[in-house]
């Protein structure tokens, strides 16, 4: 791969001070180098933050400052459990009891938008003379997926907190103990196999069979959890293959599934990216495949990498605490993702959780100027804290680093799910009936395309609601 650099402008907004709308002028100044920037606020007011991913300890410290420069500003940081938060978020905000600020994953935005109050377009801006389009801004500040998910009606939607994308854990021992064994059998073995992580689809067939371990009633040991819709992440595993070999998973106006459909090649001719994508996933877990190394009898593909009973697992990086806090001892590393060989643009899977302001809000300018506070200030910390990647893009990213964190976070995509649970449990049902069902993968692809259009609803018309961020002149 080419050493390219890509350079991306930054907006200087985030380095300066503006006047922030909240029923009252909220004056923005600075106290000194070794002070970030403060918000002295003239009115009473309260804002209520719910999110399903930090305890108090950890998010409130990284506001103290415009906390502290705020007295008359109550802020309420509740943590949620993420086994029922979305339901009960709805019913909150339908009962108008909700949150102000609310966290939301990457993929609710387009069930969820008619909820929200978009950003005030002055929300980057460095002052009355900085005539940046809002959207131009977040693009120079965020990652592609986010600008791509969270700029839409020409509008901006969130401040994302950080940046993860699919990736692949490998169980280190395993690898090496084969690599051994392969050895000791006098086996002619390419340079760096089983040491260095799958870079292509071939080679993580080759490594996936070679680590796949079977008795007489079938596998015992998976080479990788792939292939069937009960593994872990499968319907993220199945979209970034669909997306590599080039199919659309929605229309531009977010208005059809177009997953099923056949698209052109250079040359003209047809193909259908989506059905090979659907076949060749679902090969590694078919019986008889000379691809199968997964079988569900191995049970959660999580507990089962933990266990030692998988040897790849595709997983978002979070998933490392889930390590770090039932296997400490366990030798593994983190890959990027396969990609085909020879292609130009490689893609991975993006996932994350975002900041949005709610209809709820009784002033919802108060809220996003908190957002701008975070983002000028404390998202940077944040990521430190915990652990997560940066949502600021940098200036530059070396394509030359593929395993770097930056790079696949730069090259992570996801798509407008019209509803990211339904749409996820519709796409491993089409999975199922390829694999169990013995149904034709384009035949399968065309019900979950008809499945997923039927929850494409325009949503029921709600009152807009305006938020300004008044500009220091």
């Amino acid at each position: 791969m080419h050493n390219v650099k890509i350079r991306r402008q930054k907006t200087n907004a985030l380095r300066n001070f503006l006047l922030i709308g909240v029923g009252a002028v909220l004056a923005l100044t600075l106290a000194g180098c070794s002070r970030k920037q403060t918000t002295q606020i003239q009115t009473q007011n309260e804002l209520t933050i719910w999110s399903p991913l930090d305890a108090e300890e950890t998010f409130l410290p990284l506001i103290k400052d415009f906390a502290s420069d705020n007295p008359s500003i109550r802020i309420s940081y509740v943590l949620k459990d993420l086994a029922d938060y979305e339901g009960e978020s709805l019913n909150a905000l339908a009962s108008l009891e909700g949150p102000d600020i609310w966290a939301i994953k990457n993929d609710w935005i387009t069930k969820h938008k008619n909820k929200l109050v978009s950003m005030p377009r002055e929300f980057f801006a460095a002052g009355k003379k900085d005539t940046t389009p809002l959207t131009q801004a977040f693009e120079q500040t965020f990652w592609p997926a986010q600008v791509a998910d969270f700029v839409v009606d020409n509008k901006a939607w969130g401040v994302p907190l950080y940046m993860d994308q699919l990736s692949l854990f490998i169980n280190k021992d395993l690898l090496r103990a084969r690599l051994r064994e392969l050895e000791n059998e006098s086996r002619e073995l390419p340079t760096g196999y089983l040491e260095d992580s799958p870079r292509t689809w071939e080679e993580f067939i080759s490594y996936a069979k070679d680590l796949t371990v079977r008795d007489t009633g079938g596998i015992t040991r998976a080479g990788a959890a792939i292939g069937s819709a009960q593994v872990t992440n499968a319907s993220d595993i199945l979209t970034m293959i669909m997306l590599q070999d080039g199919a659309s998973m929605i229309s531009s106006d977010r208005a059809r599934p177009e997953f099923h459909l056949p698209q052109r090649k250079a040359n003209g001719q047809l193909f259908n990216p989506g059905t090979t994508a659907l076949n060749f996933f679902t090969d590694f877990a078919r019986k008889g495949s000379d691809k199968e190394v997964w079988s569900d009898s191995l049970g959660d593909a999580g507990q089962a990498f933990l266990d030692g009973k998988v040897a790849m697992l595709f997983h978002y990086r979070w998933f490392e605490k889930t390590i770090a806090r039932q296997k400490p001892e366990l030798n593994y590393a983190i890959k990027p993702v396969p990609q085909i060989s020879g292609a130009t643009d490689e893609v991975g899977i993006a996932q994350y959780w975002t900041f949005t302001v709610t209809k709820n809000a009784e002033s919802p300018n108060a809220a996003w100027g908190l957002l701008k506070w975070l983002t000028e200030n404390a998202l940077g910390d944040y990521a430190k804290i915990t652990n997560r990647l940066s949502s600021f893009e940098p200036k530059e990213i070396d394509q030359s680093e593929r395993t770097n964190p930056r790079y696949q976070a730069f090259i992570a995509r996801s798509w407008a799910k019209p509803d990211a649970a339904e749409t996820d449990q519709i796409l491993r049902q089409a999975i199922d009936s390829v694999l169990r069902g013995g149904v034709n993968a384009q035949t399968a692809l065309e019900a979950a395309a008809a499945a997923v259009g039927n929850i494409i609803v325009k949503p029921t018309p709600i009152p807009s609601v305006t938020a300004t961020v008044p500009q220091k002149k």
